[in-house]
């Protein structure tokens, strides 16, 4: 019977986890949740011979602590065939392939509805008992016999919901990072001749023949002199601007023991991604900072990077992290308006906007509705200089098909750095859009 399966919520984000909780305990199943993957992990191997062992796993790819698939390999290695819904923002070749393969997982694809999570759990919990009130939306999130990319023919990415298609992309770095230009425990000891490794590897790619070793070490070496790219927690992104080149070229090295890369922090530097960009193309340029910015932010990913030991295990590890572009069949913008009055929250959060393709963002300077009202006799005596503060507004205009992923990442940024006020949040439809800014 329903009622008596246990399921157990592994993701960070609150308003997801709390609604699936909501959703399901009304629905009938015994319900528990998790912070991480190393904490679903642990709860899954204690309950096994326990009275309520758990029956399905719900689980984010992106968790903190052990990312889902690598609870889903863990589970693997322990021989444990659970049933197991896989919670993402967007599907790209590597879901693809592991959906197709043996593990009894399903795929649950943001944004979705209640009734669509519940079609899902009673589809990967009830296999031979389809819930035909839901039948539609299981065949949408959950079918686990997709074929791999590579035998998709364009009819099949045609039936494919909107937000399964990867095929089209505007910034996908997985064409930018080509394995001849990553190289594992280089032996390099010190900065300068960390860039001239990283100019020769950059080198070996097709676009950069026609350039020099030296001129493309002289351009990261310029770069360097406006100030050092190592930012910190042992990561450095070296990167340079060269003029007459096509395209971004852009690789990996790491050095687990670390070395000094004149780091912000004064620490070892462990792993380096670097850029050649095309000198006319700034805007892409920087979103592309902002999108390995991103990926790099999190300790578990440079973990994982750093643990690979050869080109193609770091390309693969890298590129599980970044961002899919979406198919653009889903037309429209939304707006966001983000008006922030902590100081210490608003770097991180144009950080974000500023990693999103196509996004056109503006900063507003600003000030509290107070600062003017204290200028009216009646408010006089509550005005006083120093309680005008930090205010500015960050407006972004998003693709519809990354709005809901854009969201969810911006409620856990505010939750990780525990801002309950400060910050308000506006989410709106744009009803027509025309021309293009800078960044």
């Amino acid at each position: 019977m329903k009622q008596t399966r246990t399921i157990l919520i592994a993701e960070e984000e609150k308003n997801t986890r709390e609604t699936l909780r909501f959703v399901l305990k009304n629905a009938g199943y015994r319900v528990i949740h998790s912070l991480s993957g190393q904490e679903a992990l642990t709860t899954i191997l204690e309950r096994q011979d326990s009275e309520y062992p758990i029956d399905l796993l719900i689980v984010d790819s992106d968790i903190s602590g052990l990312t889902g698939w690598r609870v889903i390999e863990e589970l693997e290695r322990f021989g444990l065939a659970l049933p197991i819904i896989l919670i993402t923002g967007v599907l790209d070749e590597y879901t693809l392939r592991k959906i197709s393969g043996a593990l009894p997982l399903a795929y649950l694809n943001r944004p979705f509805e209640p009734d669509e999570a519940l079609a899902c759990v009673s589809s990967a919990l009830f296999p031979e008992e389809p819930d035909q009130e839901h039948a539609e939306p299981v065949a949408h999130t959950c079918d686990v016999r997709l074929a791999s990319p590579e035998k998709l023919t364009d009819q099949d990415w045609e039936q494919l919901p909107v937000t399964f298609s990867t095929r089209r992309t505007s910034m996908n770095l997985a064409d930018l990072l080509h394995e001849d230009c990553i190289q594992a425990n280089i032996t390099a000891s010190d900065k300068r001749t960390v860039i001239r490794t990283i100019a020769q590897l950059a080198h070996r790619h097709p676009l950069l023949a026609e350039k020099s070793v030296e001129e493309i070490e002289q351009g990261l070496l310029d770069r360097e002199e406006t100030g050092s790219t190592g930012f910190g927690d042992g990561i450095a992104i070296p990167h340079c601007a060269l003029d007459e080149l096509s395209d971004f070229v852009l690789g990996i090295l790491t050095r687990p023991d670390g070395i000094d890369f004149d780091s912000i922090d004064g620490q070892p530097t462990k792993l380096f991604v670097f850029i050649i960009a095309p000198a006319s193309r700034r805007n892409e340029h920087i979103r592309i900072l902002s999108a390995i910015s991103s990926v790099l932010r999190s300790p578990v990913n440079v973990r994982e990077i750093l643990e690979a030991d050869n080109p193609a295990v770091i390309r693969t590890s890298f590129l599980r992290h970044t961002h899919v572009e979406i198919d653009e069949k889903q037309k429209g913008f939304n707006l966001f308006t983000v008006t922030v009055q902590r100081q210490d929250a608003f770097e991180d959060i144009l950080s974000l906007f500023a990693e999103i393709p196509d996004c056109y963002i503006s900063v507003l300077e600003a000030n509290n509705a107070g600062r003017y009202l204290y200028a009216l006799p009646l408010f006089a005596n509550f005005w006083n200089a120093e309680k005008k503060g930090f205010q500015r507004t960050i407006q972004a205009t998003v693709k519809k098909p990354r709005a809901n992923e854009t969201l969810r990442k911006l409620n856990m940024l505010l939750e990780d750095s525990n801002i309950t006020d400060g910050v308000l949040v506006l989410l709106q439809d744009v009803l027509y859009l025309n021309g293009t800014i800078d960044l």
